[in-house]
C-alpha cells in the first residue's frame, strides 16, 4: 500500500513545489520583460519641411534685343531723301571753298579735299545706316536702334513719354515716309526714328500715346 501510493505522493509534492516556486518569483518582484518599441516603418526625426516656403525664384527677365535684325526695319526708301540731303550740303560746302580757292589762292584746296572725301564716304554709309534703323514695342519699353559705325540702342519707358509728334518733309512726303519723334521726361534724350511708313507712323504713334496715358495713370 505505501509502495503504490508513493509515486502519486511524489507528483503532489513536485506539484506543490512548483507552485510555491512560482509564487515567490511573483513575490520578489522580478520585473517582467517588456519589448522595446517598434519602430518599424516610422518616419526619420528628420526637419519637417511640408509647408515651408521655397526660396524666391523669379521668371527670367525678357532679355531686350542686341541687333536690329530682331526687330521693326525702316523703309529702304529712307535712303533717297537722306542721300539728297547729304549731296546738297556737301555741294553747298565745297562750292563756298571752291569760290574761296578762286579768290585766295590754294590755301583752300586742302579743306575742299576733306570735304570730297567725308562726301563720298557717307554716300556709301548711308544705306548701311538705313539698314540698322528699327524700332520694337515690349510689354514696357519702346527700343530703338540706329547707327552703324557708331550702333545704339535706345531703350525708352513708356512711363517717360511725354508726347510723340509726326512729320514729313517733302521728299519724304512724295515718298510716303514720315519721321516718328519722340519726347520723354529728359530734353537730352529725345529720339527721332525716320524713315516710317506714314501708315505705321501714325498707328506707331496712337499706340505710344495710349501706353503713356495708361503708365501716367497707374494701369
Amino acid at each position: 500500500m505505501n509502495a503504490s501510493m508513493s509515486p502519486v505522493m511524489s507528483k503532489a509534492v513536485s506539484g506543490a513545489a512548483g507552485s510555491v516556486i512560482a509564487m515567490s518569483e511573483a513575490l520578489s518582484g522580478s520585473p517582467e520583460h517588456h519589448p522595446g518599441p517598434n519602430t518599424a516603418g516610422q518616419p526619420t526625426a528628420g526637419p519637417n519641411t511640408a509647408g515651408q516656403p521655397t526660396t524666391g525664384v523669379h521668371s527670367p527677365v525678357q532679355p531686350l534685343p542686341s541687333s536690329v535684325e530682331e526687330m521693326h526695319k525702316v523703309s529702304p526708301k529712307l535712303m533717297w531723301p537722306m542721300l539728297v540731303s547729304n549731296a546738297l550740303w556737301t555741294i553747298g560746302v565745297c562750292g563756298g571753298l571752291y569760290l574761296a580757292y578762286r579768290e585766295w589762292g590754294w590755301g583752300f584746296l586742302i579743306p575742299l579735299g576733306i570735304f570730297t572725301v567725308i562726301f563720298i564716304w557717307r554716300f556709301f554709309l548711308i544705306p548701311y545706316q538705313v539698314r540698322n534703323m528699327g524700332w520694337l514695342e515690349t510689354e514696357d519699353e519702346l527700343v530703338l536702334s540706329t547707327g552703324k559705325m557708331f550702333h545704339t540702342i535706345t531703350v525708352i519707358p513708356y512711363g517717360r513719354i511725354q508726347f510723340v509728334d509726326v512729320q514729313s518733309g517733302p521728299i519724304t512726303r512724295a515718298l510716303g515716309l514720315k519721321e516718328l519723334t519722340v519726347h520723354t521726361a529728359s530734353n537730352s534724350s529725345n529720339s527721332d526714328l525716320p524713315g516710317l511708313l506714314a501708315a505705321d507712323a501714325d498707328a506707331l504713334r496712337d499706340r505710344l500715346a495710349l501706353k503713356a496715358r495708361e503708365r501716367m495713370s497707374g494701369l
